[in-house]
């Protein structure tokens, strides 16, 4: 039996052939709306999936620059790897439940966002790695924070948060690097879950197994 059927396929005839690498696609239920994010080369593609609706284009980016994408599970807010680091895209205005939502550029992250200066909760400083291109982001709930999303760069995993009393318009200033850490083999798949468990998994390609990570 057939258990997927495409729904729609989107494009945009400004859009050059995307290079030969995975391309990521990131969907979200928004109140009973389906909607997908799609990366497109040097751009992010936000369309409606039934019915099949571009809606609005993200970028241009540098070329062959975004590697991943990911909505938070209200569908409020989008994050993009470009490079080494994640957008934070957030919901302007309220335009009902069809293709009149806008997201605008909120944030950029890095893996310093928040200095390394910024200590640990055990009072240490955070760790000095080498960090690469993103190749997977997921947001994810973490106590005490508006927002948390978890990023990839080869053989680092780290951790943004937004303070719980951030305004809804917040800038990158509001956003702090809570943690970072080398891992042994690099990460390319990140799955992360809200509500009071607050859990990460994270994987690499090829691996057997998944790491399930929690705050302490």
């Amino acid at each position: 039996k057939k258990f997927l059927t495409a729904m729609c396929v989107v494009s945009s005839p400004s859009l050059a052939r995307p290079a030969a690498a995975r391309q990521q696609v990131a969907v979200t239920n928004d109140r009973g709306v389906l909607r997908l994010a799609i990366c497109a080369g040097d751009r992010v593609l936000l369309s409606l999936a039934d019915p099949c609706v571009l809606t609005q284009t993200l970028g241009p980016f540098p070329a062959g620059s975004v590697n991943c994408v990911s909505w938070t599970a209200s569908g409020d807010a989008l994050a993009v790897g470009v490079g080494a680091t994640a957008r934070v895209y957030e919901r302007t205005r309220d335009g009902g439940a069809g293709s009149s939502w806008r997201w605008e550029e909120t944030a950029v992250l890095t893996p310093t966002t928040g200095g390394g200066r910024r200590s640990s909760s055990s009072g240490d400083p955070l760790p000095a790695v080498e960090a690469g291109e993103l190749a997977a982001l997921a947001w994810s709930g973490v106590f005490g924070a508006r927002r948390a999303l978890w990023g990839a760069a080869a053989h680092v995993l780290m951790l943004w948060t937004q303070p719980a009393d951030a305004g809804a318009a917040a800038d990158a200033s509001e956003w702090q690097l809570a943690w970072r850490r080398q891992l042994a083999t690099p990460v390319s798949l990140l799955a992360g879950c809200g509500g009071a468990a607050a859990l990460l998994a994270s994987a690499g390609d090829g691996d057997r197994l998944a790491k399930v990570w929690h705050p302490d």
